[in-house]
């Protein structure tokens, strides 16, 4: 008999991300319909130098986030206003 290995995690994660995107709606913006693109807010640099099991969990913490393209761009020219209550921003 062989032994099937246990990718429960792997798929609940993936569905999730897959949930999100088939909602059609950018999550900051609330737009519905069109392009979006995935926006992963932690670098890929903070995975340097560490160890296996560091990097691992880093990856898990990425919280990748669903944006129209007219978010991302603004998210990465640094003009993306914050849209928090007052109280909530830093």
């Amino acid at each position: 008999m062989d032994v099937q290995p246990d990718t429960i995690v792997l798929r609940a994660a993936r569905t999730r991300l897959i949930d999100r995107l088939e909602a059609n709606a950018g999550e900051y913006c609330g737009k519905h319909g069109g392009y979006f693109a995935v926006h992963h807010i932690r670098k890929m640099k903070d995975l340097k130098g560490k160890k296996a099991w560091e990097k691992h969990r880093i990856a898990l913490r990425r919280n990748p986030m669903v944006l129209c393209i007219q978010c991302h761009h603004l998210l990465h020219a640094g003009t993306l206003p914050d849209m928090r209550p007052k109280d909530m921003q830093k």
